[in-house]
């Protein structure tokens, strides 16, 4: 008695929810821990049936997580872990992970689950974070790359233009040219493809 007692004051102490519930509409809970306290309601709430579990769970992610629960009793399974969001009293929107242990009789017959819920919202929010950054810094790339290929573009053409009358000046008019004329032609062909080799 006193271990039980013991063992009730360690979950109690616990952030995490620890709760034995009805396989009924919005499970119906006969025992739930202290934890429940974080999210805004006393244990009484739910023992009393004056707040059914099943209103906790985010209204969007409610029917998934009755229909998983549904799917693995109908398999005959022991146990289903799911992530999901809760309401808190205040309307909090919360992640929470949550172990169901799915208890039957001899005959296979389910006289309760046991849910153990974790709070994971924090790692929830680091995760989005981190999607989020990496989906930035995938935008500044395809940014970066469409800025040097438009500017790669924008400089081509001029240069390709002055290497080409270079090409030209050498060609049809370098004899009329005296040796500082020839000099200054040389200089701006070799300058520009000088350039043209750095954005190539």
């Amino acid at each position: 008695s006193i271990i039980l007692k013991e063992m009730e004051n360690v979950v109690n102490s616990s952030p995490v929810i620890v709760s034995k519930s009805r396989y009924t509409h919005e499970w119906p809970v006969e025992l739930i821990s202290d934890g429940i306290k974080n999210l805004g309601y006393s244990p009484r709430e739910l023992e009393s049936g004056h707040t059914w579990y099943g209103d906790i769970v985010y209204p969007e992610d409610r029917e998934r997580v009755l229909k998983n629960l549904s799917s693995r009793i109908d398999e005959g399974g022991s146990d289903i872990q799911q992530e999901y969001r809760v309401l808190t009293k205040s309307g909090e929107v919360r992640w929470v992970d949550d172990r169901t242990l799915i208890k039957r009789n001899y005959k296979g017959e389910i006289l309760y689950l046991q849910g153990i819920v974790f709070d994971i919202t924090e790692r929830k929010e680091a995760e989005s974070a981190l999607v989020e950054a990496k989906m930035l810094a995938k935008s500044a790339s395809q940014t970066k790359s469409q800025f040097l290929a438009t500017m790669s573009h924008e400089l081509r053409t001029p240069l390709n233009a002055v290497i080409g009358f270079s090409d030209i000046l050498g060609e049809e008019v370098f004899g009329e040219m005296n040796p500082k004329q020839k000099r200054y032609v040389a200089n701006i062909n070799k300058s520009g493809r000088h350039l043209l080799n750095i954005i190539n």
